[in-house]
């Protein structure tokens, strides 16, 4: 088991943490400018959501297309009688 490798994030998945870590800073300043000012910013918030929040809905769709080509080139090798048997 210490020969394992350990599964290093891609760009993809960094730039889902980002946009999540965008919209959860965002989200508690917000909250702390509201209770200090009495002033809510609407247009501010309804952009930084609308972009990041649908930048992650497309890294969603990007993944899920890149593991469906996958799940074909697997199943394409399994009719034509290759095995997986793996690194030994």
């Amino acid at each position: 088991m210490k020969n394992e490798k350990k599964k290093k994030l891609n760009k993809l998945d960094l730039y889902v943490i980002f946009s999540l870590a965008v919209l959860v800073i965002y989200t508690i300043s917000a909250l702390v400018v509201f209770v200090l000012v009495g002033v809510e910013s609407k247009i501010l918030t309804m952009c930084v959501y609308g972009a990041f929040s649908g930048e992650v809905v497309q890294c969603y769709f990007i993944r899920k297309g890149k593991l469906q080509e996958e799940i074909k080139l697997l199943e394409k090798k399994k009719e034509l009688g290759f095995d997986d048997m793996g690194d030994e």
